[in-house]
């Protein structure tokens, strides 16, 4: 536990995306929590997207905004502005879905499905992924 307490302090202070590993039933979500809540972005949102349980679609509506109703539908991405988001066993993600995910990282911004205009994004991504 020392070891991890340490690893946690370390990764804190960093905006880069971190990634948990580990079985299921570790506490993945535990060690997401805690680097979030340690750091400076402790005071800003913490949102969790399961990427393991959504129905077909879901996912990328949760993540990206609504196909029609973008404008009315807060996105994760955009509603954990300064904050962070947690994407909970990611490797489940489609692909196509982590393409826009890594664009959006790369670029600092995405484009809603329905809008044309990108949205800055400003949040820390941390994702859990089991061996």
């Amino acid at each position: 536990m020392q070891k991890l307490y340490r690893i946690i302090a370390k990764s804190r202070h960093q905006q880069t995306p971190s990634i948990v590993q580990g079985e299921t039933g570790t506490g993945k979500e535990t060690v997401a929590r805690a680097i979030h809540a340690d750091g400076p972005f402790r005071d800003r949102p913490f949102l969790l997207v399961d990427c393991a349980s959504p129905a077909p679609g879901a996912l990328e509506k949760r993540a990206f905004g609504p196909t029609k109703t973008a404008a009315k539908t807060r996105e994760v991405v955009y509603s954990a502005s300064g904050g962070s988001v947690f994407f909970d066993e990611i490797g489940e993600m489609p692909l196509d879905i982590q393409g826009r995910l890594i664009r959006a990282l790369q670029d600092r911004e995405f484009h809603p499905q329905s809008n044309t205009k990108a949205v800055p994004v400003d949040v820390r991504i941390i994702a859990s992924t089991s061996p």
